[in-house]
Order: C-alpha cells, then sequence, then structure tokens
C-alpha cells in the first residue's frame, strides 16, 4: 500500500513493503529517509523489524530511477550493511536514515566502481561484461553483500532489461544465484562474471 500527501512543495511518500517482503505477523517499524539529493520528495518506509535493508534500498533506488552505486544509506553516520534489520540496528520508530550521493564517474574498463560496503567488510574486485566479449567494468564489491546489487548496477549502466539476462561465473561457467555472495561462490580477486541474455521464449 502506498499513500501520499502534499505539504507546500513537497511530496511526502509512506511506503509499505509487500507482504513477500515481510514475515507473517512482523512487527513493524517506521522509518524517515533524509536525501541530500536534488528532488524535492521525502519517503517513509513502513518495514518489518527483521526485515533485511537490502528491501528498501533498491525499492528507494528503483523509485527514483538512480544507480545503486551512486549513493550510500547511512545511520547515525555509519554506512548500513544491507543485509543488517531495523532490529539488528536498533532502531526506534521515527529513526532517519540518509541517503547521500557518491561521486560516480563515466563507466569505462579503467574505472573501479565501488559500491557501497559494511564498515570493516573485505571487498573484492569482479569483472563484468558480455560472454564472448573483451569489454568489462570493474567493479569493487563487500565479499558479505548480495550480487545482485552488482547486477542491478551493471543492468543500469549499460541500459539492460536485468529480468531479461542471466549472470554466470565465466571460470566455471556457473549460473550466479543474485542472493549469495562472492564468498558464498569462493570467488578472487580479479574474478569475470559474464551475463548472457535468456532466451525469447523465456520471457516472451
Amino acid at each position: 500500500m502506498e499513500t501520499s500527501r502534499r505539504i507546500t512543495a513537497i511530496q511526502s511518500t509512506l511506503i509499505s513493503l509487500s507482504e513477500s517482503e515481510v514475515k507473517d505477523n512482523e512487527e513493524r517499524i517506521l522509518l524517515k529517509l533524509q536525501s541530500g539529493l536534488k528532488h524535492a520528495d521525502q519517503y517513509y518506509y513502513w518495514m518489518g523489524r527483521h526485515t533485511p535493508f537490502k528491501e528498501l534500498i533498491i525499492d528507494y533506488t528503483r523509485r527514483i530511477d538512480i544507480p545503486l552505486s551512486s549513493v550510500r544509506f547511512l545511520f547515525d553516520g555509519s554506512p548500513i550493511n544491507p543485509l543488517f534489520s531495523a532490529n539488528r540496528l536498533e532502531l526506534e520508530d521515527g529513526d532517519s536514515i540518509y541517503v547521500i550521493r557518491r561521486d560516480v564517474s563515466a563507466s569505462t574498463e579503467t574505472t573501479l566502481i565501488s559500491l557501497p560496503r559494511a564498515k570493516g567488510e573485505m571487498p573484492i574486485t569482479l569483472k563484468v561484461g558480455l560472454f564472448g566479449t573483451d569489454h568489462h567494468l570493474l567493479y569493487l564489491i563487500g565479499r558479505s553483500t548480495p550480487l545482485e546489487y552488482l547486477f542491478l548496477d551493471y543492468a543500469d549502466r549499460t541500459s539492460l532489461f536485468y529480468e531479461k539476462i542471466r549472470f554466470y561465473i565465466q571460470k566455471r561457467w556457473l549460473l550466479i544465484d543474485p542472493k549469495k555472495t562472492a564468498d558464498d561462490y569462493k570467488m578472487e580477486d580479479g574474478g569475470i562474471i559474464c551475463w548472457m541474455p535468456l532466451p525469447k521464449n523465456k520471457f516472451s
């Protein structure tokens, strides 16, 4: 459910994450997003206390149409681990999450695209590109961060439909589960991830 009301020049929007993202009978919490971005909208999220913040982060970046790597989400001055929940961070109703912009340069083969990581999280460098080509984008991502964040950012930057492509570990030709991490697959620095489009009969 989503409701909104107009306050002077600000559009204030309450977003309730869908029931599929919240466990049955889970206690909820209301959080405010304080944004330093150049848009007037103000967002509040009504979400489960045990729901991973990745649901909020993905919803917000898709909602305002920005790449995941272009912003950081902070609480009490520290980056939020997407796998953490409001309960784990001991948040209370009305607490604010701050959204700040990261500098994102043009994406080339020599550009290192750094995705948000939790404080102290070990990073890994990965290359991503179309199977059968030599052009890759270079990513720095947390070893414990779901690879879905990398995939969504890559699709945004390359104007691909995320739902119509699949990503593989090139060395083993292994289909990647977006919910898993680099550590889950025991990936090493410099590893290559390639993508291929789904067969047309899979999405037509």
